[in-house]
């Protein structure tokens, strides 16, 4: 059976009425040449789609038997048939593709030297290319095509028409390469923000943007992706600065035991006036994507405008990890948008879980509950099927949460079993903060000791990821003893731990945290505004 994998895996791959049609193309094709792969179809059509090795016209004896050949033979005859499949599904992608059709017209045309017929191809070739709504990369490829097939059968006597053709061509093909380059730089950065990946981008990605950023017209996709790969650019050089700065404050603590100037960063001219170009950069990004939404010139498609607003949620999401708290309402503008647009679902009519969970806790942060919960069950059956139930789980959990049902929330929590590590994690530091603010001191201790431990033995979870959660623990053991401390201070006592200092140096330390910022930041708050006014 392992011989037949490929010849079994393309026909799994075809629906049943590409099977029924794939019976007729063939025989039509290769009645008498191939006669002994055409008898093999007839014997596994049956079987379709689970071919197993348990059937009995399946096993090697007996299909040899039913063919008349030995095994080496069989093995040629399984290679024709897998060869006349892939015939079959090219002739799909031609009789579906109306270019590719045009293209050996143009061809015919051109050896029986009916030039009439060739032009009006080439008119019509070009109709169907501005009337049809393709994705931006195949558009602007295609407008490559269009433009070399003109030069190539413009006569050299049109010397006017066939150098407009070569420039055409040329113009076409430098924005399809610089296409390539920029949404590949910009999914490289994005993974580099969120995932910790490293990657050098060349001089000559900015140099492009730089050129495009200079023309008078450029392309208005290439004008989005330019703004994209600039938001994202300086958010690296941003956080790289940050990075630096922690390091070098760190070291200079610890040998001169002088300030942590962490505080200082945000006040930084140089840091102020990157913070302000990503600003205008953002307001002209969300204003070319509305153009190009709107105009009935080359108009995206929809998978376009969707990934256009996810890099725009992106970015937002980086900068609210800064504590820069006027991005949560551009998260939750762009979330309206991708509803209203009916941006949400992808070409499989599924949401992404990681989407899903993202606009219910924007509204939760932004006190929204009604909005979330009705959400949350309406796009309930968009999500892939394998994380349905964990999604909609979490999501009915951070709702309680959101809502301060503490006690709903861990008894909502001790019924769940998630598939998902990932929802586990989360589903775990949810415990957590639910048995802080229920201040079930024992729990919580007991819960963080648990965790810790899980996370430093369980081998599915990459150090990258193991490291915020850790540092989570840790932060929130600072916050537990010093409100233990001020629990049990009494009159005229004076705070140890939970001093002015500490608690400055802990919203400093949660400054440069990334997950659950804004509830750490909030019960830090609450410490300070406890600490004793006065001491006599």
């Amino acid at each position: 059976m392992k011989k037949y994998v490929k010849l079994f895996a393309v026909l799994q791959s075809l629906s049943r009425s590409e099977m029924s049609e794939l019976g007729r193309f063939l025989p039509a094709l290769y009645s008498s040449k191939k006669h002994k792969s055409l008898r093999l179809f007839e014997l596994l059509s049956p079987e379709y789609p689970n071919f197993s090795d348990q059937s009995p016209c399946l096993r090697l004896e007996q299909m040899c038997q039913l063919l008349d050949v030995n095994e080496s033979q069989l093995n040629y005859v399984v290679s024709d048939l897998v060869e006349m499949i892939e015939d079959y599904l090219s002739y799909k992608v031609f009789s579906e593709t109306k270019k590719y059709n045009n293209v050996f017209l143009l061809e015919a045309y051109e050896k029986r030297g009916l030039t009439k017929y060739l032009l009006a191809t080439l008119r019509q070739l070009n109709n169907d290319l501005t009337a049809q709504k393709m994705p931006a990369d195949k558009r602007l490829l295609h407008r490559y095509w269009y433009a070399e097939t003109t030069a190539h059968y413009t006569d050299d006597s049109q010397e006017t028409e066939k150098q407009a053709a070569l420039t055409q061509m040329f113009d076409a093909l430098d924005n399809w390469h610089n296409y390539q380059l920029l949404t590949a730089s910009a999914t490289l950065l994005n993974d580099q923000l969120f995932k910790r990946c490293d990657f050098t981008f060349p001089e000559k990605i900015f140099s492009i943007v730089a050129q495009i950023g200079k023309q008078a017209q450029p392309n208005p996709v290439l004008s989005i992706y330019t703004r994209i790969f600039r938001l994202l650019s300086l958010q690296q050089e941003l956080n790289t600065y940050y990075e630096t700065h922690r390091r070098q404050a760190k070291l200079a603590k610890l040998i001169a035991s002088q300030p942590d100037e962490a505080a200082t960063m945000d006040t930084n001219p140089a840091i102020e006036a990157v913070n302000k170009q990503q600003s205008e950069i953002f307001t002209d990004l969300l204003r070319l994507i509305q153009a190009q939404a709107t105009t009935q010139d080359d108009p995206p498609t929809l998978a376009d405008l969707r990934e256009w607003y996810q890099y725009a949620l992106n970015f937002c999401y980086l900068k609210t990890n800064e504590s820069r708290h006027e991005y949560i309402l551009e998260i939750f503008d762009l979330s309206e948008i991708l509803i209203h647009k009916q941006l949400l679902l992808n070409e499989d009519n599924e949401i992404d879980s990681e989407q899903y969970r993202n606009i219910i806790k924007i509204n939760i942060q932004l006190r929204r509950f009604d909005f979330a919960e009705r959400f949350l069950t309406e796009y309930r059956r968009y999500l892939p099927e394998n994380e349905r139930n964990d999604a909609h789980q979490y999501a009915l959990a951070l709702l309680y949460f959101g809502r301060g049902n503490y006690d709903e929330v861990l008894s909502y929590l001790r019924r769940l079993k998630f598939s998902d590590i990932s929802y586990k994690i989360d589903i775990d530091t949810l415990e957590i903060r639910c048995y802080y603010e229920k201040n079930l001191d024992s729990l919580l201790d007991a819960k963080m000791s648990a965790f810790a431990l899980f996370l430093g033995k369980n081998k599915k979870i990459a150090p990258t990821l193991q490291t915020p959660y850790k540092r989570f623990i840790e932060l929130v053991k600072r916050l537990w003893h010093m409100r233990q401390e001020l629990d049990s201070l009494r009159y005229r006592e004076i705070p140890r731990r939970a001093t002015p200092q500490n608690i400055a140096q802990l919203q400093q330390d949660i400054e440069q945290f990334v997950g659950k910022k804004s509830w750490l930041y909030e019960k830090t708050q609450i410490l300070s505004d406890r600490l004793p006014k006065k001491i006599d």
